[in-house]
């Protein structure tokens, strides 16, 4: 099957085995879908306070940037892991050397994800993206928990071990992108205020 075989009703496109390169035929669309195990899969709208932490979330990775961090933030960007993985993290980042200029479509695992939890997505985010990531490659994964009030941390060490920490207060230091300090403070205050 390929994409121009599909009628153009959005409805159509979950639960669809496409391969990547069918998968990213079907071009832009009003929903966001992930593929996961060449399964096309339809992912719920985010909730307002998911929304106010992302936006946080970006202000102070735009913040480091301005500050001399040398990297690239794609926002609800498909990345391509391989040909029956395509997912859709809430923020992808870069090191700017890694990606001079931006692709088409981002075909190389980012140095960090950062996913934000919402409840339909727990096991789907903390198992296997979390496996999927470390395993393509993602240096460090962090999630942030509104509803336990905490950032979850996983860094793919240079042994291949899987190092994993929870912050609440305080701050976040990236391992794999020198420079990148999160404050989990205000990411927490706004996780209070949503």
């Amino acid at each position: 099957m390929v994409a121009s075989d599909l009628s153009h009703t959005e409805a159509s496109f979950a639960g669809l085995r496409l391969t990547a390169t069918q998968f990213f035929e079907l071009g832009e669309t009003r929903q966001r879908y992930e593929l996961i195990n060449g399964v096309t899969v339809l992912a719920p709208s985010p909730q307002p306070r998911h929304k106010l932490v992302l936006d946080e979330l970006q202000f102070q990775l735009g913040t480091a940037r301005r500050r001399g961090v040398s990297i690239r933030v794609l926002p609800d960007s498909d990345v391509r892991f391989s040909e029956s993985e395509v997912y859709c993290p809430d923020v992808s980042v870069y090191l700017a050397s890694r990606l001079p200029t931006i692709p088409m479509r981002l075909e190389i695992a980012p140095d960090l994800v950062i996913e934000i939890l919402s409840p339909s997505s727990r096991s789907m985010d903390l198992v296997t993206k979390r496996d999927d990531y470390m395993r393509f490659g993602v240096r460090e994964y962090w999630i942030v928990d509104i509803a336990a009030r905490c950032v979850m941390a996983w860094e793919l060490a240079a042994d291949g071990a899987i190092n994993s920490h929870e912050i609440k207060h305080g701050s976040l230091a990236s391992s794999a992108v020198g420079g990148l300090v999160l404050d989990v403070d205000a990411v927490m205050a706004v996780c209070e205020r949503a």
